[in-house]
């Protein structure tokens, strides 16, 4: 018969007011309340397709890295369109 061990109770002290005013900061409130957008600098992604061809669309503010909303995450979409 296996001994059980108690598990530690840690305390959890989360301010969500704090957490959603960060969340923000990167974004752009749609209309009606419709959504979010990730604010854009001027500056181009730096991702270049298979193809050569490098992206034309703006990078993600607040971002370590340099890449637009698509290839921000690594997911790319829009492969068929290049």
């Amino acid at each position: 018969m296996p001994i059980l061990m108690p598990t530690p109770e840690y305390e959890v002290d989360i301010d969500f007011d704090e957490s959603s005013r960060e969340w923000r900061k990167n974004k752009h409130v749609l209309k009606n309340g419709a959504g979010f957008l990730y604010k854009k600098c001027k500056k181009n992604c730096v991702y270049v397709y298979e193809t050569g061809i490098k992206c034309r669309k703006k990078q993600k503010i607040g971002a370590d890295e340099h890449y637009c909303e698509i290839h921000f995450c690594g997911v790319e979409k829009y492969k068929d369109i290049v």
